[in-house]
């Protein structure tokens, strides 16, 4: 009975606690560059086509009521997109980048 005891309570020689904050460590930095390059990238992309649309599609700069309702639905797409393609948070970053594209 004493060496069961002795054996459930030892502490096994693998399990080294620094290594895990250390993982722990390298997972947060991975995920927050991989939502901020992600949002990056989605905010860029729908900044460029709704730059592209406003200087080809003359029709929508002529009206500001339509062109303010085109961006505003853009920035809606940029939003959902983020949101959606990388998880809560990425949402809002890809929205600001969009925003600073687009001014």
């Amino acid at each position: 009975m004493l060496a069961a005891y002795e054996n459930n309570n030892t502490i096994d020689p693998d399990l080294r606690p620094y290594e895990n904050v250390f993982i722990t460590f390298l997972k947060c930095i991975w995920t927050f560059t991989y939502l901020s390059l992600g949002a990056l990238a989605i905010g860029l992309c729908i900044g460029i086509i709704s730059s592209l649309m406003t200087k080809y599609c003359r029709s929508l700069v002529h009206s500001a009521p339509l062109e303010t309702f085109f961006l505003y639905c853009l920035m809606w797409v940029s939003y959902v997109l983020g949101d959606l393609a990388l998880g809560s948070g990425a949402g809002v970053m890809s929205l600001i980048t969009t925003g600073i594209f687009m001014a």
